[in-house]
């Protein structure tokens, strides 16, 4: 996955990250430290169903 709100230098906090091949929403939350739970429930309105994200989808994060 890459994240589209990277900062050049490190200055601010990745807020956004685009799917890739094979990405999972667990393995995303697990990736940048954050709840699978609240990244679900940040992303309800894109990704109604969980179990089906898709290369190119820009997720929040929480």
């Amino acid at each position: 996955m890459s994240d589209a709100g990277a900062p050049a230098a490190g200055a601010r906090q990745v807020t956004e990250v685009v799917v890739e091949a094979d990405d999972t929403l667990s393995g995303i939350a697990m990736q940048f430290g954050v709840d699978l739970d609240a990244l679900i429930a940040v992303n309800a309105d894109t990704v109604p169903n969980p179990d089906h994200i898709y290369p190119g989808q820009v997720l929040r994060l929480p």
